[in-house]
């Protein structure tokens, strides 16, 4: 199973909500199971989340590097056709 099918299916509202018809031993323990899952998803979110903006930025340099180098090859074709023009 994709572990990312079971974080989507994850109804955190639910997590956090108390357990009825339990124990107080019982629910003190299924509060804390649901806090520490709760926080563990929270933070693999903000993991992912970094992963991501970091992966962004990583391409959108990426991505001006590329336009520099088309922008100077497009001024070297420019600057040969006129070098070849003007020496005729």
């Amino acid at each position: 199973m994709d572990p990312r099918e079971v974080l989507l299916g994850i109804d955190l509202d639910e997590l956090a909500a108390p357990k009825r018809s339990m124990s107080n031993a019982q629910k003190n323990k299924d509060k804390d199971d649901d806090v520490d899952v709760l926080e563990q998803v929270k933070r693999l979110r903000k993991t992912v989340e970094h992963d991501h903006n970091q992966r962004l930025r990583g391409i959108e340099i990426n991505i001006r590097w590329l336009m520099v180098l088309v922008g100077g090859e497009v001024l070297a074709i420019v600057g040969f056709a006129l070098s070849s023009v003007a020496s005729v």
